[in-house]
């Protein structure tokens, strides 16, 4: 089964995720670091009109797309992120706010304590100089992790169509 479809040279500097994928907008983020455009309202028009890379479920939106896009077939998470391993993108080497895409810094976990209002037990601390969002090493690092390593040992099929 082929898992994914591409065309057109996978731009990473800049990617348009559609509206079906808001969890794989956050999770590029986190992993990869990546620069990632994502509403619930964004429109087809867009998606077709951006240079950018659009990633997308829809294959009438792949089809129409003229610039580089990715198809993700499948339903499985996993292959998901494995698509994006499979293009040489090494995890955790950068990463970035998954709500806004701000560029995090490493803050005392003190202090990122006094800003969400209870005791933070991590041995690292981070805020996002856009939003201001706070964020530490928690149970849910765990499970990203765990995805990771996951889509690491998945056989992921992407075929390029031209």
């Amino acid at each position: 089964m082929v898992d994914c479809l591409y065309k057109g040279p996978l731009r990473l500097d800049c990617i348009y995720v559609d509206s079906m994928l808001g969890w794989l907008a956050r999770l590029l983020r986190i992993v990869f670091g990546l620069r990632v455009a994502y509403a619930p309202d964004l429109d087809d028009a867009e998606l077709l009109r951006t240079e950018c890379l659009v990633v997308t479920r829809d294959e009438e939106v792949f089809r129409a797309r003229r610039g580089p896009a990715l198809l993700l077939r499948t339903d499985d998470h996993v292959k998901w992120i494995a698509a994006f391993l499979s293009m040489g993108l090494p995890p955790f080497v950068k990463t970035a706010c998954p709500i806004c895409g701000g560029e995090l810094v490493e803050i005392d976990c003190g202090e990122a304590g006094r800003i969400v209002g209870h005791v933070v037990y991590s041995e690292k601390c981070w805020r996002c100089i856009s939003c201001g969002r706070v964020y530490w090493v928690g149970s849910h690092w765990r499970g990203i992790r765990s995805l990771v390593e996951a889509a690491r040992r998945a056989n992921v099929n992407c075929v390029h169509t031209g």
